[in-house]
């Protein structure tokens, strides 16, 4: 089998799983991002370390020791954590995402204002 057909059979028995098993999901997804976060955490911390000769390397280092953080976290209020993480993630993403959809907006009319009566070449 490939690994195409592999994730292929593993999402449809999530898919069956995840109704039949709600608590469980919730549990298994909840370690799924702590383990996520660390491994990503990690791989910003050596990348911005790595580049120290560049601008704002220490915002990468910073990024990094916070998902670790957040992972570590979540593992330390394990399994409680199962029945929180994910909405209070969803819940700040879709906050971000309102914000970022508003300043696209914002710069969007500026650049509208600015281009009044010229056509752009697309």
């Amino acid at each position: 089998m490939t690994s195409g057909g592999l994730i292929a059979v593993l999402f449809n028995l999530m898919g069956v799983m995840m109704p039949l098993h709600p608590i469980l999901t919730g549990i298994g997804l909840t370690l799924l991002i702590a383990g996520f976060l660390i491994a990503t955490g990690v791989a910003k911390c050596w990348l911005g370390f790595t580049h120290k000769e560049r601008h704002g390397w220490g915002w990468i280092v910073a990024n990094g020791a916070t998902a670790i953080l957040l992972g570590f976290l979540i593992i330390g209020g394990f399994p409680g954590s199962g029945l929180w993480v994910i909405g209070l993630f969803l819940a700040i993403e879709l906050v971000f995402d309102g914000w970022g959809a508003v300043a696209l907006v914002l710069a969007a009319r500026e650049i509208d204002e600015r281009t009044k009566g010229h056509r752009l070449a697309i």
